[in-house]
């Protein structure tokens, strides 16, 4: 790569960052109606860009905010008009400022047709300044526009969503952030093969600018490879991710342990291994669907306030041998049920899951006492499988949360964050379990049920009986799975963290 000259070296994210909205990649639904509008001089006097990180929200807005004006943006690294403000609510977050915003909007543009003011990271604003910046952003003068940027959609109120036009950047694809980064890596003369492209892309996970930041930190080797990538980022190999995978679906519990305490001894984290094996397993989902519930379990490793015996504990519970009473007493899965079988076997019953049929050729040495409990209770496990099934068609406890945030639930959503459950169908009953005597006094309230029950309604149409109940949740199977493989006794639980 040449450098040539003294100085720091401009960063490459900075350096091809687009100067018109042509050059914004994976976002058409964006530039195409933002471009529309510019050509029949149509402008709204508030947007509100969102999306994750690095995908062109502020730069969008810096091309809109000249392009309005008639200014040519080729320098895209300077503001070459007074009449363009730059806000960070990060750091300006409080009525004072935005008092100091009120204030300003009286002022006419000194050179431009119109004063643009961009606030970034606008959820970052308290409340009482939301309520403060209200008025003005419903009803600015004729010569101002507000273009918003947020990352976090959910923090901001509903009265400033209603007054302005969303716009929502999208993750950008793998193989059009791969075809990006090639660009940059010829005009750079940077030597990087093609799948070493696509893992950097794959690793920035939507996002250009992450992208291009991880490909200029690669940028000071000679040959930037596959390993090269893997080296830098802390992962692990194709093949070792293939072996754990094998060790996994083959079920050999022992082999997985040893695997996973050597990657983690070698420094790989386990929310990286976790979102990696990820990755590995949704390419390998189509051909076995019941991965299918091994990734959603995977999902909650970054959650989890200890990562690594959390990761340990699903995959070990994952590779045990499964026993079924009979071929036909297991349910056959179908794909819309395929989230209510995986959830309703690790949350109904703590000791029995329903899985594809065991392996003969798996680790006998893993047969251990918890798989002969398995086969005494995997048909009336399927049974329950089966009726809620047909009850509730896809019963994931995480999307209740998430549905209760976008309902701007905070309280029952942090009270449901806290709790364990158990769902029968045949009763049509819920019970939740709390570790603590301030959480059951919360849930036993009428607004936190009725809450918890309208939401249950609008997702999978079903109103069960809620029980609080006044004993700790029973074993987590996933913790009973690893002592049952590697022996030991749960000496100490405290608000389900062992």
């Amino acid at each position: 790569m040449n450098n040539s000259g003294g100085g720091a070296r401009l960063a490459l994210y900075r350096k091809y960052r687009p100067t018109s909205l042509a050059q914004v990649i994976g976002q058409p639904q964006v530039t195409e109606i933002l471009q529309a509008s510019l050509d029949h001089g149509a402008f709204a006097h508030a947007y509100l860009f969102t999306g994750q990180r690095g995908t062109g929200k502020t730069t969008v807005a810096r091309i809109l905010a000249h392009l309005v004006n008639g200014l040519d943006y080729s320098d895209n690294l300077s503001n070459d008009s007074i009449d363009i403000i730059e806000i960070d609510a990060a750091s300006n977050n409080g009525v004072d400022d935005v008092r100091q915003i009120r204030d300003s909007v009286q002022l006419a543009p000194m050179n431009c047709r119109y004063k643009i003011y961009i606030i970034d990271e606008f959820h970052m604003l308290s409340k009482p300044a939301f309520n403060a910046l209200l008025k003005t952003i419903e009803e600015p003068p004729e010569y101002v526009i507000f273009v918003l940027a947020t990352t976090e959609l959910q923090k901001v109120p509903a009265t400033i969503l209603s007054r302005v036009q969303r716009f929502h950047f999208k993750p950008v694809p793998v193989e059009l952030l791969a075809k990006h980064l090639r660009m940059i890596a010829e005009s750079e003369q940077i030597n990087v093969d093609d799948d070493a492209l696509r893992l950097i892309a794959e690793h920035g996970g939507g996002s250009v600018r992450d992208a291009i930041t991880l490909l200029d930190q690669l940028a000071g080797n000679q040959s930037i490879t596959v390993e090269t990538v893997n080296d830098v980022l802390g992962l692990i190999s194709q093949a070792e991710m293939s072996q754990l995978a094998t060790n996994i679906t083959k079920g050999k519990p022992r082999s997985v342990i040893s695997q996973v305490n050597e990657l983690i001894g070698n420094g790989i984290g386990a929310t990286a291994l976790a979102k990696q094996l990820i990755d590995h397993l949704t390419k390998l989902a189509p051909d076995q669907p019941e991965l299918y519930r091994l990734i959603e379990r995977l999902l909650e490793v970054g959650r989890a306030g200890l990562p690594e015996i959390k990761l340990m504990a699903i995959l070990v519970d994952a590779s045990l041998p499964r026993v079924s009473a009979s071929p036909s007493a297991a349910p056959k899965a179908t794909k819309a049920a395929q989230s209510t079988v995986a959830q309703a076997t690790a949350k109904s019953t703590p000791v029995s899951k329903s899985a594809p049929k065991a392996n003969s050729t798996g680790d006998s040495r893993s047969e251990t006492t918890s798989t002969k409990k398995a086969a005494s209770t995997a048909a009336p496990v399927s049974a329950e499988l089966a009726e809620a099934t047909e009850s509730i068609k896809e019963l994931v406890w995480q999307d209740v949360i998430n549905q209760l945030a976008e309902q701007n639930r905070p309280s029952a959503k942090s009270l449901l964050e806290q709790a364990d459950y158990r769902y029968s169908a045949s009763t049509n009953t819920l019970t939740l379990f709390f570790g603590k005597t301030f959480h059951r006094k919360q849930a036993k309230t009428g607004r936190f049920q009725d809450s918890l029950l309208t939401t249950l309604d609008e997702l999978y149409q079903v109103k069960p009986m809620i029980v609080i109940s006044e004993e700790p949740a029973p074993l987590d199977s996933d913790v009973a799975a690893v002592l049952s493989v590697v022996g030991g006794e749960v000496t100490t639980i405290s608000d389900g963290t062992i």
